[in-house]
């Protein structure tokens, strides 16, 4: 093993990562490359132990994980790692992939570590910078939408119209959906897999809260997993769709929003009212109200299908649509 390892140090030395050779129980450095010498900023340390050359390293906790891989024989991985070390007299942080790889003799012995490295810190740094950045834009946002959910409430304790508060009201909503999103998606960072499923229930409290505390709403979905792309139009769409239905029947009436197989290769939302002592023109699926036309523009934009049907006593929409991998520019007009 010891005359292969030569030959490898050969091919390392060159070679864009840094990698390096301790070797004993007290991880003598036999070996470094020259990106290794240029990663730590010393030249002259063969023959000489680790927690000498690099004492700080030692003291973060990197010598007994050495003792651990030579005492074992079992190779041990780290990704992104924070090291502190001094470079050029001064103290930098870095950020390292790494693993430290034992080397056996020919008897299976361990008689030294191969250490490889990656120096991630760039990329960790702009990460940060980015979520920072991400943050602020949380914060902001999250501001602006309660500023304008402020306006709104007051607008509404002074108006008598009922024609306008009702329109206040649904506004409310809207903005309330758009409210939801937002803090489903930075409540965990991804922009791709928004749990639609919560929103559904954010969204139908709401409806109760601002229709009427006794409208009977009720969710039963799988989890459904949708880039924001979708669940903005979706999610408004959702929130038309109670309005609709709500303004409608009467508060005894109870609307359930239900779902088949709601990941691939399509999903089905089904909204179920049970109609009691209303007319049947006035529960069908039509383009005559504001939130019938809102829904189907949005519809459109995202490739999805309402079908309407009324049967008996119950009326059933479905809204069938592709779920999208892949963020596309579908809700652009309201991002």
């Amino acid at each position: 093993m010891k005359n292969e390892l030569d030959n490898f140090k050969k091919l390392w030395d060159n070679a864009p990562s840094p990698i390096c050779v301790r070797e004993g129980p007290g991880h003598t450095y036999t070996y470094a490359n020259k990106a290794y010498k240029e990663l730590v900023g010393k030249q002259d340390f063969l023959n000489q132990p680790f927690k000498e050359v690099m004492p700080e390293l030692a003291e973060q906790g990197f010598i007994k994980i050495l003792d651990k891989v030579y005492a074992t024989g079992e190779a041990y991985q780290g990704e992104e790692v924070s090291v502190d070390f001094i470079k050029d007299d001064q103290p930098q942080k870095f950020y390292l992939n790494f693993i430290y790889q034992p080397l056996t003799d020919g008897d299976g012995n361990v008689f030294g570590i191969l250490v490889q490295l990656i120096d991630i810190t760039k990329q960790v740094e702009l990460r940060k910078d980015k979520e920072i950045l991400l943050e602020e834009l949380n914060h902001r946002v999250r501001n602006n939408l309660a500023i304008i959910t402020g306006i709104i409430d007051m607008q509404v304790q002074d108006i008598t119209n009922d024609e306008c508060l009702h329109n206040f009201k649904n506004t409310r909503k809207r903005v309330g959906t758009f409210t939801n999103v937002h803090e489903l998606i930075f409540g965990q960072n991804d922009y791709k897999n928004i749990p639609f499923h919560d929103l559904l229930q954010k969204i139908s409290e709401q409806c109760r809260l601002y229709d009427h505390p006794n409208f009977k709403i009720s969710v039963n979905t799988d989890d459904l997993f949708l880039n924001i792309n979708q669940a903005i139009p979706l999610g408004l769409i959702c929130n038309e769709m109670l309005s609709w239905f709500k303004n409608r029947v009467s508060s005894i009436n109870e609307i359930s929003i239900e779902s088949e197989l709601t990941n691939y290769p399509e999903a089905d939302l089904i909204f179920i009212l049970d109609r009691i002592g209303n007319d049947k023109e006035h529960l069908l699926w039509d383009n005559n109200s504001f939130e019938g036309r809102l829904i189907n523009i949005l519809a459109t934009q995202v490739k999805a299908k309402v079908d309407a049907r009324q049967v008996a006593e119950t009326t059933t929409v479905h809204l069938r649509f592709k779920k999208a991998d892949i963020s596309g520019a579908g809700a652009s007009r309201f991002l």
